[in-house]
């Protein structure tokens, strides 16, 4: 015979339908029932998990894509200066920011002497007053041992404060200038082209031939490099854990003699070489912050750690990079040749070099920045340049 069965649904009201039962078969009305009731109510269940959102209103979601990083600003007021040219060749070789009014370039500049004649005697050290350069000669030993000085040409510096500035020249020497007068000659047993400090009592310096010093307040030392390569870049940090620097050093022998690289890692008086797979083989300068490394020189290379394959960054004008510095992981400088310079932002970089600045027959072969400033310095054609740019 047949019945009516009754079924309840959660969205409309309950209606009936017919199910032919016999009565042999009525042992098998409440099976039925339950099977029809179950599958009813399987159907709306799943419809309403689907329904509800899957995040709160105020609880955060975590597959929501991140913000856009933080960002700082392109834009600078940029002025360029020439120094010498009518007396030989000119160039600097490393610069150095305390601050806005302050700052320093090292290397060679000849002018003509009272008499329009070419002075011999270099001036090795110019010095940013915040609207000027100033040319200074400092003095180092002609030969150590001996008590004859001259302004020989400076290679590299390093600034603890602005009465404690640290000069190497190109005779492997070193003296310090507290903004009135120089101090003490020390003569050291390696060739000095770039320095990294934490403090006076412990600087690190590399040069030629793979050579690298390290000064403990008392004592200079000679680290054993394992290359012979001409260590052109240096960078390190200080673990603020341990309080203990770990440096990165780059070796190569130029961007016209590509005969290998080498990538150093520094800890303490152990050197170490790191894998160095991906980098172009003419390397010359690094920069980095934990977990975010760069190298440039025939490209500009990144990797997040030290041993991984570093990549290159394929947006970079192809011109050579000599130097790279940064404030942070958002504000980045670049400078090279042909007058190259390049800043990130944490987005993007822009290329100012023929735009905002001249490009010209020379190079920048350092840089550096601090707050709002940056300054680069090297040669152009007979003359040192220097190019302070300060961010509006």
């Amino acid at each position: 015979m047949g019945v009516l069965m009754r079924i309840a649904s959660p969205f409309t009201s309950s209606f009936c339908f017919p199910v032919l039962i016999s009565p042999r078969k009525h042992s098998m009305k409440v099976f039925v029932w339950f099977l029809i009731r179950f599958a009813s109510l399987l159907a709306s269940s799943l419809l309403l998990l689907f329904l509800i959102p899957s995040c709160h209103k105020n609880e955060p979601c975590t597959t929501c894509p991140p913000s856009g990083p933080d960002t700082t600003s392109h834009s600078f007021n940029f002025t360029q200066f020439t120094f010498g040219g009518n007396a030989g060749s000119s160039y600097f070789n490393d610069v150095a920011i305390i601050n806005d009014s302050l700052a320093y370039a090292v290397g060679a500049v000849y002018l003509t002497d009272s008499l329009g004649n070419p002075d011999p005697n270099a001036y090795n050290l110019a010095e940013w007053n915040g609207y000027n350069w100033q040319l200074l000669r400092i003095e180092f030993l002609t030969f150590c041992g001996q008590s004859g000085t001259t302004s020989a040409p400076a290679e590299a510096i390093w600034c603890f404060n602005d009465s404690d500035v640290w000069i190497a020249s190109s005779n492997s020497q070193i003296t310090t200038w507290n903004g009135k007068s120089q101090g003490a000659i020390m003569c050291l047993p390696v060739s000095v082209s770039k320095m990294w400090a934490v403090n006076k009592n412990a600087l690190y310096t590399v040069g030629p031939l793979g050579q690298i010093g390290f000064y403990d307040g008392a004592t200079w030392t000679k680290i054993e490099s394992g290359t012979t390569l001409d260590i052109r870049g240096l960078w390190g940090v200080v673990d603020p854990m341990t309080g203990e620097p770990s440096l990165v050093a780059v070796a190569s022998n130029g961007a016209m003699i590509p005969q290998g690289k080498k990538l150093l890692s520094v800890q303490g008086l152990t050197v170490s070489a790191v894998s160095d797979s991906g980098l172009a083989y003419s390397i010359s300068g690094t920069w980095f912050l934990p977990g975010q490394y760069y190298v440039v020189g025939d490209g500009l290379f990144t990797t997040a750690a030290l041993g991984q394959v570093w990549r290159e960054d394929s947006t970079q004008p192809l011109l050579y990079k000599n130097a790279i510095r940064g404030n942070a992981a958002n504000d980045i400088v670049v400078a090279g040749s042909y007058g190259l310079l390049s800043h990130y932002n944490g987005s993007s970089w822009k290329q100012y070099t023929g735009a905002d600045i001249p490009s010209f027959n020379g190079e920048y072969t350092a840089v550096d920045m601090k707050g709002h400033m940056l300054v680069a310095a090297g040669w152009m054609d007979q003359k040192a340049v220097v190019l302070v740019g300060l961010r509006k």
